[in-house]
């Protein structure tokens, strides 16, 4: 979507109105928001994670796609 930024101050979960309208989002909500289009379209995708993401004590959210039966995750 264009326009989307990261923000970690939204925390509620939104909706695809939510998202269109507030055009900000954590990693979270930003996967969300890619895999309810995804899905719609028929493409097997997912959203994958980590508890701990590089050199600090956060996780991350990411989604993945699946192609003829393998992963690939996209960022």
């Amino acid at each position: 979507m264009k326009g989307f930024v990261f923000s970690d101050s939204v925390k509620q979960i939104q909706n695809w109105s939510q998202f269109q309208k507030n055009k900000k989002g954590n990693c979270i909500q930003m996967s969300q928001m890619i895999l309810y289009p995804l899905r719609a379209l028929g493409i097997p995708a997912t959203i994958d994670y980590v508890i701990v993401w590089g050199n600090v004590n956060e996780d991350h959210t990411w989604n993945a796609l699946y192609e003829d039966g393998i992963k690939v995750d996209i960022c």
